[in-house]
């Protein structure tokens, strides 16, 4: 397995975790933020930081494969 490869790995575990139920809970709340609710805020956060991280691994230099 490589670098890569670890990588995405972890990227699908952290991503199952931060969208598993017991952290959904905590933030499906009736508070918002900037009358946003926490809930959707929460998910759409988690879901940028997926893509960044997936974009960030994929133009790395020590990732590319020749």
């Amino acid at each position: 397995m490589n670098t890569l490869d670890q990588r995405l790995a972890a990227l699908s575990l952290l991503a199952a975790l931060l969208l598993n139920t017991p952290l959904l809970r905590i933030a499906n709340t009736p508070a918002t933020f900037r009358g946003i609710p926490l809930f959707y805020l929460y998910i759409l956060l988690v879901w940028l930081l997926m893509i960044g991280l997936l974009i960030y691994f994929m133009h790395t230099k020590k990732t590319r494969q020749p």
